[in-house]
């Protein structure tokens, strides 16, 4: 993600700007992207309502407040279901200024924020970039100010991406939901059996006698005397399962200077054991310490965002801590952790890593060449609608090669000479013809036809079978895009 965005800063500035549209258009729309949220999660000139006292104040117009749902343009009334959806639903504003006229005080995004309850915002004129996270009780912090050029600042962006601030307002909205209930009998606690014997097991002794709503009730009082303790001793073992506090991690690998992904870790212990359970949108994985010895659980690795260019990033992600030699865990005040990707893991085999792998490596070809597609054609794919992946890079393949000028196609043609057929140079066969045995091609929401084949350069050898002569020709199909589904 980090190296499209840069990709997206280079890009710009090599362009001419000097209006507050073309900051929107140029900067604005493609970085908000690079982020995660598509045209689909983004309120362009969207209405914000506010008051003085008992007084609604004029309607006002944000440059862009982006949400974690596409149903946004159906709550644009002042309604208390609509302005409470806004504010349960908004996750980042973006304020535009021309060039030159980025203000020293954020006036504008903090309005807008504050009345829609937006988890950050941004104020962009496409010379500074200044950006804050909202905070409830004080003041908001500010994370990024700094020029357009200053890449180097920009890995703070990375928290503002739709997938991590979604799971923030989630997470929010869910927990202002009173789901409390006094529970007075065992049949009153609704848990699965399996859920009741494991805290029997890792009660031990101290479950022998009790039913199981007195089970519960000692064992979250076990729990609660661990989380309030900084014991080691004389705890069971199962404060290995209870965080005794979250931080927040790095993930630095030796092929790499910078961090290759920024998460949480999960720190528990017991006795001599220490347990950091690292987690982030994109690897994730168990180390267990104990003095010198470290054993790391690969739990995930994972790719699943619905953007060409995002995935390629979550992907080349997961290659490089796949092919680190080692990598380190930094996190504040306790000492980095540094492990073998290959020599270490024990619940995943080396060569199950192997073979992740190499899916990966197939996974980021294909995808290289849909984002070649979506350059070409000047489209998006949407990768929440793949379904059959062999499928879909058969046919990407089919239309990548069709404008690469490579074989996508055979002709076989029956001929009367027997000498080998020699061509110098692409020949174009048919154009806006109709071609016998090609068919249109479908990936995703967008469907392809065939317009134009070429006779690719080469040395055709002829062949005879029961006195017929035949030779196969290597063509390229070039397609057209022709509806978008």
């Amino acid at each position: 993600m980090l190296t499209s965005i840069r990709q997206i800063i280079d890009k710009y500035l090599k362009l001419t700007v000097r209006s507050e549209e073309e900051v929107r258009s140029k900067l604005i729309v493609p970085l908000s992207e690079a982020l995660g949220y598509d045209a689909r999660f983004r309120g362009e000139s969207f209405p914000v309502y506010s008051f003085l006292g008992g007084k609604r104040q004029g309607t006002t117009f944000a440059d862009f407040i982006l949400f974690n749902s596409t149903d946004f343009n159906n709550h644009t009334r002042l309604t208390q279901e609509d302005q409470n959806w806004i504010q349960d639903h908004s996750l980042l504003i973006i304020e535009a200024k021309k060039p030159g006229n980025v203000p020293d005080v954020p006036c504008q995004a903090q309005f807008y924020s504050h009345w829609t309850k937006s988890l950050a915002y941004l104020v962009i004129d496409g010379e500074w970039i200044k950006g804050w996270k909202c905070n409830a009780v004080c003041s908001d912090k500010e994370i990024i100010n700094c020029k357009i050029d200053d890449t180097s600042n920009f890995d703070v962006l990375l928290d503002l991406r739709f997938d991590n601030l979604s799971s923030i307002k989630i997470k929010s909205v869910d927990s202002k939901i009173d789901k409390s209930k006094l529970i007075t009998t065992p049949s009153e606690l609704n848990l699965p059996a399996k859920t009741i014997n494991y805290i029997r097991r890792n009660m031990g002794r101290n479950a022998e006698g009790l039913d199981d709503l007195q089970l519960v009730a000692q064992y979250l009082k076990t729990c609660d005397f661990i989380l309030n303790s900084k014991n080691r001793f004389d705890i069971p073992k199962f404060a290995l399962n209870l965080p005794r506090e979250i931080l927040d991690a790095k993930l630095y690998s030796d092929k790499c200077i910078v961090p290759i992904d920024k998460g949480t870790v999960a720190h528990s212990f017991w006795q001599d054991v220490d347990r950091y359970q690292y987690t982030s949108n994109v690897i994730n994985f168990d180390a267990y310490v104990e003095k010198n010895n470290i054993a790391v659980y690969m739990r995930s690795l994972t790719a699943i965002d619905n953007s060409v260019s995002v995935r390629i990033d979550r992907i080349n992600q997961i290659l490089t801590f796949l092919n680190s030699d080692s990598v380190t865990v930094t996190f504040e005040n306790i000492k980095p952790i540094k492990f073998g990707v290959m020599t270490n893991p024990v619940k995943k085999s080396v060569s199950s890593l192997k073979e992740n792998r190499e899916c990966f490596e197939n996974w980021l070809h294909g995808l290289e060449l849909m984002k070649a597609i979506e350059d070409y054609y000047q489209i998006v794919f949407d990768l929440s609608q793949a379904k059959d992946i062999e499928e879909l890079y058969y046919n990407v393949a089919l239309i990548y090669n069709g404008f690469s000028m490579k074989k996508n196609s055979v002709l076989i043609q029956t001929i009367d000479k027997i000498d080998d057929i020699i061509v110098e140079y692409p020949e174009t066969l048919l154009e806006n013809e109709h071609i016998d045995g090609l068919e249109d091609v479908t990936i995703l929401e967008y469907k392809f036809h065939p317009y134009k084949t070429t006779l690719l350069p080469g040395k055709y050898k002829v062949k005879e079978d029961n006195n017929i002569k035949t030779v196969s020709l290597n063509i390229c199909c070039e397609y057209k895009l022709i509806l978008t589904e």
